[in-house]
């Protein structure tokens, strides 16, 4: 996806700076000519938050530059519609796959070839070079037959690597098994589908470094036994290790 088209940053640079000049949110949505656009803002964080976050400066910035890096190499990644020193805006992707999967009550054929899409996507990203850093599938979008790949704070030239790769694609099967703690045909879908996809070998090497994890299932099992949604990233654990038995 191409970034920061000219007569659209000055169409809506104004916009968005009179935004912000009322707003002091670090992640801000707006609607403009019926068009939503989410506006990510670097702002002094707490201590607190620090400690906890990170250093949530170089995450604002890490993210920017992906979005150029990985906009320009065409990848599924949101064009930056304007920016400034200290925020950019995007444009609203669609729901996430974590929002369509949490409440699912039946199955639904057409969400199941969405996490196909998002695997394919995911497998094309790494052929190309490039690791996310967390492909999250709360950090997954899909819109009007579109995968977009969001919230790239993490992403880094360090982890365009093969090891960068097979912990992408570890990530992104424990997420949606911890979406629900359970299996489902959602991730049936996208773990076929990204074997399918892949011409570089990432499947049986991450399969390699998730069979030396075993010892972790017995230390979640206590875990995995609680109620409520705490549960559900424990009970992923095993199900992840399985699904690359």
């Amino acid at each position: 996806m191409k970034t920061t088209d000219p007569t659209v940053e000055a169409a809506i640079t104004p916009i968005v700076r009179a935004h912000l000049a009322q707003s002091n949110a670090r992640i801000s949505k707006i609607t403009v000519a019926g068009t939503d656009i989410w506006i990510k803002r670097n702002l002094p964080e707490r201590l607190r938050r620090r400690l906890t976050k990170g250093d949530t400066a170089k995450a604002f910035e890490a993210e920017r530059a992906a979005l150029h890096l990985l906009g320009a190499a065409g990848a599924p990644v949101p064009p930056i519609l304007c920016e400034g020193a200290d925020y950019f805006a995007v444009p609203d992707c669609g729901p996430t796959l974590h929002s369509m999967l949490r409440h699912a009550t039946t199955e639904d054929p057409q969400r199941v070839a969405i996490f196909e899409k998002a695997a394919i996507a995911l497998a094309e990203l790494h052929q190309a070079g490039f690791s996310h850093g967390r492909p999250a599938i709360r950090d997954i979008s899909h819109k009007n037959g579109q995968i977009c790949f969001l919230d790239l704070e993490r992403f880094a030239a360090k982890r365009n690597t093969a090891k960068g790769h097979r912990n992408d694609l570890i990530t992104f099967v424990h997420s949606i098994f911890a979406c629900r703690g359970i299996d489902t045909p959602e991730a049936r879908a996208a773990i076929q589908a990204y074997q399918n996809a892949d011409q570089i070998g990432l499947w049986p090497m991450a399969q390699a470094y998730c069979n030396r994890l075993g010892f972790l299932v017995p230390l979640s099992k206590p875990f995995q036994a609680k109620s409520g949604k705490k549960s559900f990233e424990f009970k992923a654990i095993e199900l992840t290790l399985t699904a690359f038995e």
